[in-house]
């Protein structure tokens, strides 16, 4: 199972919602910076939210602002598009 998300894009829209927003899957791999950042940290930037994550098959459904990102967190967003990359650091 491991390979395939290794193999998978960091960030995956899954549904196009309006001109540059959607919603995505982001995998959070070892070199992002965004590991240790609160979900509250993320959000704060703008342009996203975290709705979910899914951390080696626990979901957390609406994860607190308090909650950390941790490496090889599954994140499903709604974002701008043309930044979740830069948001995220992936």
């Amino acid at each position: 199972m491991n390979r395939v998300f290794r193999e998978a894009p960091a960030v995956e829209e899954i549904f196009h919602v309006e001109k540059d927003w959607g919603i995505s899957l982001a995998i959070i791999r070892g070199n992002s910076k965004s590991i240790g950042l609160s979900v509250g940290d993320i959000t704060s930037e703008g342009d996203i939210e975290i709705l979910s994550i899914d951390r080696a098959g626990t979901y957390l459904t609406r994860p607190s602002f308090e909650e950390k990102i941790a490496e090889g967190d599954r994140l499903l967003v709604y974002a701008n598009m043309k930044f979740v990359k830069h948001i995220l650091d992936l």
